[in-house]
């Protein structure tokens, strides 16, 4: 389920509930007896909407959280080094599309691939925004996965580890388009 709400949507949403409250209050005043009960019934039907509404507002909020956490963490000084690396190796495989990844290549490269399999949990399991991540890291995570697609295949071959970076493969199958 994609929630997608701004301040735009919620102040509206929020001042509309308040306004049909405070309408069902002075329509039950005003009330007879047997209307009441009828005007009870459905202004517990439109709390009971608005508390699903702010709790899913909450929910969305924590995902558009864990995605900032992300990004925070990939533009931490200490991953700076990771980051310009995997720029490097990335634009030589493109340019020499032929030559194989080497060594020190790859274990630059598995570090930020360890990292975008961590962010493809969180965006498949739904703990981070999709949407949030996807604008930010899908030019780096495509490209990372481009150039080491191969040696993953070879390795989970090799290492009988089927699954290695299954996560990964999932999220970028989902943003090739």
């Amino acid at each position: 389920m994609n929630l997608k709400y701004t301040v735009r949507v919620t102040i509206p949403a929020m001042l509309f509930f308040g306004i049909v409250e405070g309408l069902f209050i002075l329509w039950h005043y005003n009330a007879s007896d047997h209307e009441q009960k009828t005007i009870e019934f459905a202004a517990a039907i439109v709390a009971a909407g608005t508390a699903i509404y702010s709790l899913l507002l909450g929910v969305h909020a924590n995902r558009v959280k864990a995605a900032g956490r992300f990004i925070e963490r990939w533009n931490e000084p200490a991953f700076q080094a990771s980051r310009h690396e995997l720029t490097k190796v990335t634009a030589r495989l493109r340019d020499n599309p032929d030559t194989p990844m080497k060594e020190e290549e790859w274990t630059v490269t598995e570090v930020c691939l360890n990292f975008f399999e961590d962010l493809s949990i969180a965006v498949l399991t739904q703990r981070a925004d999709e949407e949030t991540v996807r604008s930010f890291f899908r030019s780096v995570l495509r490209r990372a996965w481009e150039a080491a697609k191969d040696r993953i295949n070879r390795g989970r071959t090799r290492l009988n580890q089927p699954t290695a970076f299954e996560n990964l493969e999932k999220l970028y199958d989902r943003w090739r388009t």
